[in-house]
């Protein structure tokens, strides 16, 4: 820290392909001044400014403005701070977004990265901010009114992901920037909880592994068994002596919300087949299966035993 009383000596605008992107400034807690020193400043700031196109000079992004703030914001700097910032520097964000964290077990280096992905997707999205941050891509991009991505960003994103092996994970949009921390872990967290429940997938919205989530979290001793509705046992060991797939045929049904027509299609069986096999699964288990209450229970059900099949048998 400088002691007071201390003066700037003189600051020095550095530009970038006609962009303004920061300034330098000499500050000496002396009142009187060397020359030299101001005649170095400008030999300082290029160097630096060589430092900076070298360490991002693929980068398209308003990087001088949006990098600093968002690596801040990441690195758990106050609200309150940010906010100032933001307002002082009159920085702007898209008014709705989402956070998109990019990993690829292909570009192993920052640098591969940088030359091959982000020419990539900077074309799905044009106006994108985004920065290499703890080895992943993390992009902060515009959704619509209802907080989510656009169809063509979304079917982009999928076949981008399938083509380059990427695992992308999505956050829940949001609409400001002070709580980009809170929404570049639900994308981490995304991708983590995929892998770990051997979801295949390559892009993975929050939103469908928060469920998940929420089971993580819970306290260690909690028994998460006794909220499986016990239906699933009693056809699991049905199946098991019988050579049936009637557990198989109840999880599809129900994540299909009862659609008989959906289920017979991801099966491929014949939909009297698939009625024949229902009625098998009220007979076996007990279940009135036009019940729309028993519809949410056995949701949660399959899902609490997706969670703990791949957490005993990882």
């Amino acid at each position: 820290m400088l002691s007071r009383p201390f003066k700037v000596l003189i600051k020095y605008d550095y530009h970038r392909s006609g962009n303004w992107w920061g300034m330098f400034f000499m500050i000496q807690n002396r009142q009187v001044f060397n020359r030299a020193c101001s005649d170095m400043l400008p030999y300082v700031s290029r160097a630096a400014g060589y430092y900076i196109k070298q360490r991002y000079g693929g980068d398209t992004t308003p990087f001088h403005i949006h990098h600093s703030v968002i690596s801040d914001v990441l690195a758990g700097m106050s609200p309150r701070h940010i906010e100032a910032r933001i307002q002082i520097g009159d920085i702007k964000f898209p008014e709705r977004m989402c956070v998109l964290v990019i990993k690829s077990a292909y570009y192993r280096s920052e640098s591969d990265i940088k030359k091959r992905l982000t020419e990539e997707l900077t074309i799905i999205f044009k106006k994108a901010l985004y920065i290499y941050y703890e080895e992943s891509l993390v992009f902060i991009v515009p959704v619509d009114e209802t907080l989510h991505l656009m169809a063509n960003h979304l079917d982009a994103l999928t076949k981008l992901a399938e083509k380059e092996h990427l695992k992308i994970g999505k956050s829940n949009g949001f609409t400001q920037v002070i709580h980009l921390r809170q929404y570049y872990e639900e994308a981490c967290d995304a991708i983590k909880i995929a892998k770990e429940l051997n979801l295949n997938k390559d892009f993975v919205d929050f939103q469908t592994v928060s469920f998940y989530h929420l089971l993580e979290i819970l306290p260690t001793d909690s028994n998460l068994m006794k909220y499986v509705h016990p239906s699933l046992k009693i056809l699991k060991q049905y199946d098991s002596a019988n050579g049936t797939h009637l557990f198989e045929t109840l999880n599809i049904y129900t994540m299909t919300g009862f659609n008989q027509k959906e289920t017979a299609n991801q099966m491929f069986l014949h939909r009297n087949s698939l009625i024949y096999r229902m009625k098998r699964i009220e007979e076996i288990a007990g279940l009135n299966l036009k019940s729309p209450e028993l519809l949410f229970h056995l949701m949660v059900a399959f899902q609490i035993d997706t969670y703990l099949s791949q957490r005993l048998n990882p």
